[in-house]
């Protein structure tokens, strides 16, 4: 087997840091090694283009966006512009590689306004 190149032992090295580190809440232990696998296929694989707009992407992750309507979405990446967009204009948006998950759900009240309303027209 030819040896490993040290920027993949570098990141394979992050990413079992990653799985074997408990100390971390778990929220916060799930978002590193997400973002461990993610940098790790970087480094192995190469990135993406973002779904939406075509721009690079380094880190590849799916993504399942909830909207405010109930659709549901899902794409294989989005670039950090396109995500920001969706965690603006969405009720949920999860980045999920296994059991490990990262959730981002909107805090501001205008968004949470819109959902009342969204809801009360259902009904």
């Amino acid at each position: 087997m030819p040896p490993l190149c040290p920027i993949y032992v570098r990141a394979l090295q992050e990413y079992l840091e990653a799985l074997a580190d408990e100390d971390d809440l778990p929220w916060r232990r799930q978002r590193r090694l997400l973002m461990s696998f993610a940098e790790f296929r970087f480094k192995m694989r190469g990135g993406s283009k973002c779904a939406v707009c075509r721009a690079s992407v380094r880190h590849v992750l799916p993504v399942n966006v909830e909207r405010l309507n109930g659709t549901l979405l899902e794409y294989p990446c989005l670039c950090t512009r396109c995500m920001e967009a969706e965690k603006a204009v969405s009720q949920r948006v999860v980045l999920q590689i296994g059991r490990a998950m990262i959730v981002h759900l909107p805090s501001t009240p205008q968004l949470e306004t819109e959902q009342k309303k969204m809801r009360a027209r259902a009904s």
